[in-house]
């Protein structure tokens, strides 16, 4: 039997998009993770910098940024429901469109315009 590759267009719809929106089964969200981590190691910053411990420090504060600085960004960034509901239709279009243009030059598909 031979099995044919799935064009690449066909294999993306199929995955649903992760963002702000895809949540984690019951009240968790990707979220809230972020920012749980991020707290816990921004108090554990603290306190092995009173005790003087140096290397946990660091990994406490490598941890802190992406963590604490994604669930920020996650909670002050509006989902694609509110947006629908602030922007005007014309202006969400054209934000659409510009976003697919941007998409097909970074694919290298060809020329925006």
């Amino acid at each position: 039997m031979e099995q044919r590759a799935q064009p690449a267009a066909a294999a993306s719809e199929a995955v649903p998009a992760a963002g702000p929106s895809s949540r984690l089964p019951g009240f968790v969200s990707t979220q809230n993770v972020l920012l749980g981590i991020g707290t816990a190691s921004l108090l554990g910053m603290f306190h092995f910098y009173k005790r003087k411990q140096t290397v946990p420090f660091k990994a406490c504060w490598a941890l802190m940024w992406p963590t604490l600085g994604g669930g920020i960004m996650l909670a002050v960034q509006p989902d694609e429901q509110q947006m629908e509901r602030l922007v005007p239709p014309e202006e969400l279009a054209k934000r659409r469109e510009a976003n697919d243009a941007i998409r097909r030059l970074a694919a290298g598909g060809g020329r925006a315009g």
